[in-house]
């Protein structure tokens, strides 16, 4: 199920671009390739976190996208996220992009 038409966009691709969720999952489930990337190194991960679908994205995720994968800009999935505005917020626990917290400075107690 790795066909592609002739801009490289496999059917996975299209689904996650428009957010269709089921589509996207039957697709996988019966042998798309998550992982599939055009010339120019676009997943369907990277597509969905573009447009905000944020639960596709993590169907994709738990079923083995790649999180690093950067396409030929260098842009991953959580860069893509962040500049359309669609990155999760700290709350978002559940999100297929959160990062750890930053560190913590060392907070000393006073003693008096």
């Amino acid at each position: 199920m790795a066909a592609q038409n002739e801009d490289g966009w496999t059917a996975l691709h299209l689904a996650s671009r428009n957010g269709h969720m089921d589509l996207a999952r039957m697709l996988v489930e019966r042998g798309a390739d998550v992982s599939a990337q055009r010339d120019d190194g676009w997943t369907a991960l990277h597509l969905a976190s573009r447009s905000g679908h944020v639960d596709l994205a993590r169907m994709l995720v738990e079923y083995g996208a790649d999180e690093s994968a950067q396409t030929k800009n260098g842009w991953t999935a959580l860069r893509l996220a962040q500049k359309n505005g669609q990155s999760p917020s700290v709350e978002h626990r559940d999100s297929p992009f959160q990062q750890p917290p930053p560190p913590r400075k060392n907070l000393r107690r006073r003693t008096w």
